[in-house]
């Protein structure tokens, strides 16, 4: 599988954070908890550094995120990506970055999900390149060790070829991996479980008649067991006058479903790149919407009950000065039956924010959201992008139904420079009062961007006011 190059749609402005706001957490108001630097992914530039694409949390005091993570052809084969790295958040601390054994060959390896049923037990997946080739790339932790295992078999037709974008477990050995293989002249979404420590052949799962016209990148996946699982792709318009859509698949015991698209808002593209499912007959799907001559992107979160998914819904954005221009959110977890968590940007003033045709390539990009905080899009001599270069990290609390508690994090720095780009890119929630969120910062400087990784417990209370917030020092 040959990775198209894409070019990165972020444009980092020079300038100084901008002030966001309101009661910060010296007042008392619950909300944001323990801003701290995370240890850098073992990188080869600087703005690669910190690009961790997945937390997990076997308890409330024991979390693991590996990276580096290249979301769903992001990034073509240009530049090496790092190398594989866990890190551990242990009672509030986090340890020293670990370099995980890897396969011999390979320049380009990332680790885009994590998944860790018990403390010092994890199960990592991504990919790594051979020659011009794309194969999973698995590593497992097993009490305390790291370890590259065999590979997940994808699909007869992959001709060994395929990445994973995420995976669960439901305990040591019992797991469940979602990712992307070469089908024909495109690609598509595939599956693999794992019992009693052996992984299947990964399944493709049908795009059926609604997704045929266009590309479905897979994005997300959560489960109630291994085989009870709803997973969410983006498609990706083809054509300049074609628009975004989401899908998702519904594994219900053991047999997947044909994607369905989830329903558009009413004049509004829906762009989901997250889920997560609180019951086995709930679930949540969140990106945005975007809408306008300018694509103005806009928080927004689709409901699943009883497998009818609404159509998506925004999330109003918090009253802050300079006003806010429009958000995203990009990864979901869920604490309790009750209680979610939603994280992303709050995007701020810029001349270069939402969807509009203003790029030009003679490559044909495909896309993804990611804590890089851009999506890039399609194909020919023109493509439709989404552009971020100014933001914040926003995160928003779903309590028995309702939205509440939006927060932005303020000031953010890069070493000693304030972030111009901060988002988060990944959450979990170890209960329904503590979640652990982990973003990326970027700031230009004379040698290109540099980023730094963050994160923040996330205390979710259900009495906190509509908008919290933490001055990062």
């Amino acid at each position: 599988m040959r990775r198209p190059t894409v070019t990165r749609a972020t444009t980092i402005a020079g300038g100084v954070a901008v002030a966001l706001l309101i009661p910060s957490l010296a007042s008392g108001v619950p909300g944001f908890a323990s801003l701290q630097t995370v240890p850098s992914v073992r990188a080869t530039s600087a703005s690669d550094a910190g690009a961790y694409g997945s937390v997990s949390c076997a308890t409330a005091t024991s979390c693991t995120a590996v990276g580096p993570s290249i979301n769903q052809l992001t990034e073509g084969f240009s530049t090496d990506s790092g190398h594989p790295t866990a890190v551990t958040w242990t009672n509030g601390t986090w340890g020293s970055p670990a370099p995980l054994a890897t396969p011999h060959g390979g320049r380009t390896q990332f680790l885009n999900g994590v998944a860790c049923p018990a403390i010092r037990d994890c199960v990592a997946v991504g990919g790594r390149s051979v020659g011009e080739r794309v194969v999973p790339l698995i590593e497992t932790e097993a009490a305390g060790t790291w370890s590259a295992s065999s590979s997940i078999a994808p699909p007869v037709t992959a001709d060994g070829q395929g990445e994973f974008s995420s995976v669960w477990c439901a305990s040591i050995g019992k797991c469940v991996a979602f990712g992307l293989y070469p089908s024909g002249s495109s690609f598509g979404a595939m599956a693999s479980v794992e019992s009693s420590g052996r992984w299947a052949r990964a399944s493709g799962l049908s795009n059926g008649s609604e997704g045929s016209e266009g590309l479905i990148l897979p994005e997300s996946l959560s489960c109630a067991d291994v085989s009870n699982c709803t997973a969410i792709g983006l498609g990706v318009p083809l054509l300049v006058s074609q628009v975004f859509s989401t899908y998702a698949w519904k594994e219900t015991a053991g047999v997947w479903s044909v994607a369905t698209e989830i329903p558009q808002p009413r004049g509004r593209e829906f762009i989901g790149v997250a889920v997560a499912c609180p019951t086995a007959s709930t679930c949540l799907a969140g990106g945005a919407v975007a809408h306008g001559p300018d694509g103005t992107l806009e928080p927004a979160i689709a409901v699943d009950t009883r497998r009818a998914w609404t159509a998506a819904r925004r999330i109003a954005l918090p009253r802050v000065s300079p006003t806010a221009t429009g958000g995203l959110f990009t990864s979901l977890a869920c604490g309790s039956p009750s209680s979610c968590e939603a994280v992303g940007s709050l995007l701020l003033p810029s001349a270069c924010h939402g969807l509009s045709q203003i790029c030009t390539s003679t490559s044909a990009p495909t896309a993804s959201m990611s804590s890089g905080g851009f999506l890039g899009i399609v194909g020919g001599q023109q493509f439709r992008q989404i552009a971020i270069d100014r933001a914040a990290p926003l995160a928003a609390t779903w309590s028995d139904g309702v939205w509440s508690s939006l927060g932005v994090l303020h000031g953010t720095k890069v070493g000693a420079q304030p972030a111009t780009f901060s988002g988060f890119g990944t959450v979990e929630c170890s209960s329904a009062q503590r979640c652990l969120a982990l973003g990326l910062s970027t700031v230009a400087s004379r040698d290109g961007l540099r980023s730094s990784a963050f994160s923040v417990d996330l205390l979710t209370v259900r009495t906190a006011p509509p908008l919290v917030a933490l001055r990062a020092t």
